[in-house]
């Protein structure tokens, strides 16, 4: 049996071992090593954010159409224009922690996307351009829609440190 990124069956673990992989035997890995065309269909799940510098405002770099519209250009829009209701909006909740812990946060539970009830699983990466300072974040989400006997879920959201 191959041990590839595609033999992996949930996206949130497909994506951590690319954010791994790129690492390159460093810490964290770089903006710059985040690849679009490694994660292939992935990619329209996935959002990059730069955290800039002191006194500028978080910007995305680029969202998937899967979590944000594709037709409003998110590229270099502030966070704080993210959409309420929409699952980037409960990730963004826990960018803070992730800088602070300056490692991967899993998230999984129940939110709102587009007035819609769903259950999601999704990862925050941070990601340093010079090895120390945590400068941007890596973030990708998977939802479904809930069924009746999940309602209780919505707006429970579990979030967890990934352990190297």
């Amino acid at each position: 049996m191959t041990d590839t990124l595609f033999d992996e069956r949930r996206l949130v673990s497909r994506v951590l071992r690319h954010w791994q992989e790129m690492a390159l035997g460093r810490d964290l890995p770089s903006k710059d090593h985040i690849d679009p065309w490694l994660i292939g269909d992935d990619w329209s799940y996935c959002m990059l954010l730069s955290l800039g510098s002191e006194g500028s405002a978080p910007t995305f770099l680029t969202v998937g159409a899967k979590l944000l519209p594709s037709d409003d250009a998110w590229s270099a829009r502030p966070i704080h224009e993210c959409p309420a209701g929409t699952i980037p909006t409960a990730m963004l909740a826990q960018i803070e922690r992730c800088v602070a812990e300056a490692r991967p946060l899993s998230l999984s539970g129940g939110a709102l996307h587009y007035g819609k009830e769903v259950l999601f699983r999704a990862l925050l990466m941070p990601l340093s351009g010079d090895g120390r300072r945590v400068d941007g974040i890596f973030g990708a989400a998977n939802f479904r829609g809930m069924v009746s006997g999940e309602k209780d879920q919505l707006d429970r959201i579990v979030v967890q440190s990934i352990e190297d």
